[in-house]
């Protein structure tokens, strides 16, 4: 191959890797109102200071928040099984269970719904992040035991991560919580992404994503 044809060529290639966009991936929150922002801004919780937290380092992700205020572990089943049959997720972020506990329904349907939004992740390639609560003592030892047991244990047979206590350092500063008890304020926001995030950047990391141009 001759010089001038050489010289096109590298020259070609670098137009390439100049006009070729850089599509960033998706990270997925499905929750409840721990992750809507309930009783706050929407633009003061803590995936919206993920979003901020992503650009000022630079990573190229886009970060959806599929959380609804109430929603329990059925209803996050339906609403990730239709989102996945329209797009990918390369980071999904599982924090339900709370409102299936407060109202009473069965551990046991709890455990099977939330094994079957990883079941769905995992066929489709995406990494899992599992965010659980801790309840407070009120709701007695025994249940709060079983609660995080559970999460734990689906945790430890899938192989995934898991932030066994969204709130700490929240749920017992009562300066940090709304009137209910059940709500962090504002400032907490920071607090839940600083526990999040120990464990998220790995699975970032670990998806080694494009810089932003």
């Amino acid at each position: 191959m001759s010089m001038l044809k050489k010289l096109r060529l590298s020259l070609l290639i670098t137009l390439f890797i100049i006009i070729t966009p850089s599509y960033a991936k998706t990270i997925v929150v499905l929750g409840d109102s721990l992750s809507a922002a309930y009783g706050i801004q929407p633009s003061e919780g803590w995936v919206a200071l993920l979003k901020q937290k992503l650009r000022v380092e630079d990573l190229n992700f886009k970060v959806l928040n599929l959380s609804t205020s109430g929603d329990t572990s059925i209803n996050s089943l339906t609403k990730i099984r239709n989102y996945y049959k329209k797009n990918d997720i390369k980071i999904l972020i599982i924090q339900i269970g709370s409102n299936d506990a407060l109202r009473g329904l069965s551990l046991s349907q709890l455990k099977k719904n939330i094994l079957a939004i990883i079941s769905i992740a995992k066929k489709n390639n995406s990494l899992i992040l599992l965010l659980a609560n801790r309840f407070p003592p009120n709701y007695g030892n025994k249940f709060t035991m079983m609660y995080q047991e559970l999460f734990n244990k689906i945790a430890k047979d899938e192989n995934i991560p898991i932030v066994d206590q969204l709130l700490k350092g929240v749920a017992e500063n009562s300066n940090l919580m709304q009137a209910d008890g059940l709500h962090p304020k504002v400032k907490a926001q920071s607090i839940m992404l600083d526990n999040i995030w120990l464990l998220l950047k790995p699975l970032i990391l670990s998806s080694k994503p494009c810089k932003i141009k």
